[in-house]
């Protein structure tokens, strides 16, 4: 809310703050957020709001989900500038696995060679 400066008439305002499913599953890759976010009459100023996310396994593709703005109170005197955001989750690349083989072997003939 920025404007309660500039008009401190409009009291107590609130606006509904709910993620929205994409590629990312609520309970399976963050955990589900709706909440009202209230600011007090004459009151200004960012709110925040934290949606937690679940751990993957390495190497799951990036995910994303919605943040939306809605229900914004009072409805007569507000309105929504961006109301809507995007969250991505990406999980963690895995290192690359390096396999290699030592030095060259050389031995006679019925014998075993061993590789390192």
């Amino acid at each position: 809310r920025a404007d309660a400066e500039v008009d401190p008439w409009t009291g107590e305002a609130s606006v509904r703050v709910a993620t929205e499913d994409g590629s990312a599953v609520a309970g399976e890759h963050f955990v589900a957020l709706d909440e009202v976010v209230t600011w007090a009459a004459g009151e200004a100023g960012d709110r925040t709001v934290v949606v937690q996310t679940v751990a993957v396994p390495a190497g799951d593709p990036d995910r994303s989900f919605s943040v939306k703005l809605g229900d914004a109170v009072p409805a007569k005197h507000s309105g929504l500038g961006r109301s809507a955001a995007v969250g991505v989750i990406g999980a963690a690349v895995p290192g690359e696995t390096v396999f290699a083989l030592g030095a060259d072997q050389s031995v006679l003939a019925g014998s075993a060679m061993t590789f390192v």
